[in-house]
C-alpha cells in the first residue's frame, strides 16, 4: 500500500516540477526582446586609461584621439544610431546618415554580441546591462587603450 502512495507521491512532485518550469520560462524576458528596436549612444568611456601629472586634462584629449585611433578599422564605433531587427539585421546611421548593414546575433546565455559584416568581420562585446531603456556594451580592446571601450546608449522611443 505505502509503495501505491509513493509512487503517486512522486508523479504529482514531477509534474509540479514541470509546471513549475514552464511557468518561469513564460514570465522570463529573453534579451532578444529588449534588444530589438533603435538605440542612440550617449557616451563612450574608456576605463583603465593611463594618467599623465595633468591627470583629468590628458584622459579628455585621450579619449578622443584614442576613439579615432580605434574607430580606423571599426565601423561600428562611428555610428550613432543602432537599430536591431528582428532578422538579425543591424542597421547603423552615423554623423554622416549613411547607413551601414550588418548581421547580429546573440550567444551564450544573452550576453555576448556578435556582429558580422559582409567581408566576414566581426567584432564581439559583452552586453553589462539591458533594460527597455538602457544598453551598455563592453569591448575589449588591445590597442593603446589597454583596458575596456564601454558604449552607453538610450532606446528611442
Amino acid at each position: 500500500m505505502k509503495k501505491r502512495y509513493s509512487h503517486i507521491i512522486l508523479w504529482v512532485v514531477f509534474l509540479g516540477m514541470i509546471f513549475s518550469v514552464y511557468i518561469l520560462s513564460g514570465n522570463m524576458e529573453h534579451p532578444e526582446k529588449n534588444l530589438i528596436g533603435t538605440w542612440k549612444e550617449v557616451s563612450w568611456h574608456y576605463e583603465k586609461v593611463d594618467k599623465t601629472e595633468d591627470g583629468e586634462f590628458f584622459k579628455e584629449i585621450a579619449r578622443d584621439e584614442l576613439k579615432d585611433e580605434i574607430a580606423k578599422n571599426l565601423v561600428i564605433h562611428k555610428s550613432e544610431e543602432w537599430t536591431f531587427e528582428q532578422n538579425a539585421d543591424l542597421l547603423l546611421t552615423g554623423e554622416d546618415k549613411e547607413d551601414k548593414k550588418l548581421n547580429w546575433r546573440l550567444k551564450g546565455r544573452g550576453h555576448i554580441l556578435k556582429l558580422k559584416y559582409d567581408n566576414d568581420k566581426f567584432e564581439v562585446y559583452q552586453i553589462r546591462e539591458l533594460n527597455r531603456n538602457k544598453l551598455v556594451l563592453h569591448f575589449e580592446n588591445d590597442i593603446h587603450a589597454r583596458g575596456i571601450v564601454r558604449i552607453e546608449f538610450e532606446k528611442k522611443k
